[in-house]
Parts: structure tokens; sequence; C-alpha cells
């Protein structure tokens, strides 16, 4: 884990548990947070925006609803596709789509 901030609140301002039983104390409220915690991976991505002519969207679509990445599609003269691809597999993403379509796809990378 990184950037993680746990806050103990002390109420009770006495001494009985002494240094020791403080930390110990303080130790096994952080530990059982911790436990309960939801870890998330956080994955970057990037932004790929692709335009396509209609009889290529039942292939490309189908691919891209394997992959269950978040996607946005528009029909308008062409179809457009916003698709959001993990960082590390976008090369991949891309030689697939252009082999898939034989090359007659226009994409752009927006984001990095």
């Amino acid at each position: 884990m990184v950037n993680v901030l746990v806050i103990v609140t002390r109420y009770f301002g006495g001494i009985l548990l002494g240094k020791g039983g403080l930390i110990r104390a303080y130790s096994e409220s952080v530990k059982k947070v911790l436990e309960k915690a939801e870890i998330y991976e956080i994955i970057e991505i990037c932004r790929i925006k692709m335009e396509f002519e209609y009889d290529l969207k039942d292939k490309i679509l189908n691919f891209i609803d394997k992959t269950e990445m978040r996607h946005t599609s528009a029909f308008e003269e062409k179809v457009r596709i916003e698709i959001e691809v993990p960082k590390d597999k976008k090369d991949e993403f891309i030689k697939e789509i252009i082999s898939l379509t034989n090359n007659k796809i226009n994409y752009q990378i927006l984001s990095e």
C-alpha cells in the first residue's frame, strides 16, 4: 500500500496503559482498520479514439466487448469509438485492431 494515512483518536487522556500499552492499542487499531480496508489496484490507462466504416462495426464491437474495456460509441457518418486501454496493453490492442480490420481503421492516441 502507498499513500495511506490512519488516524487513531484517543478520547481518554489518562496514562493507565503506559507508553507500551498505548503503542499496542494504537497498533492494534491500525491493524484492524487495514484488515477491513478494500484494496484497489490503480491501472494507468491511455485513451484511444477510433473511426471506421459501418461494415467493420460488428467485428470491432465484438472484439472490444470481449476485452471488457470501458468505451463510448458514436454512430454518425462513420463509427467513432473512444476506449480506455491499460497502458501496458496499448501496443498489443492497436496491433490486434489493425490486424482485425486489415488496417482499415483510423485511430488516434488521445492520452498516454
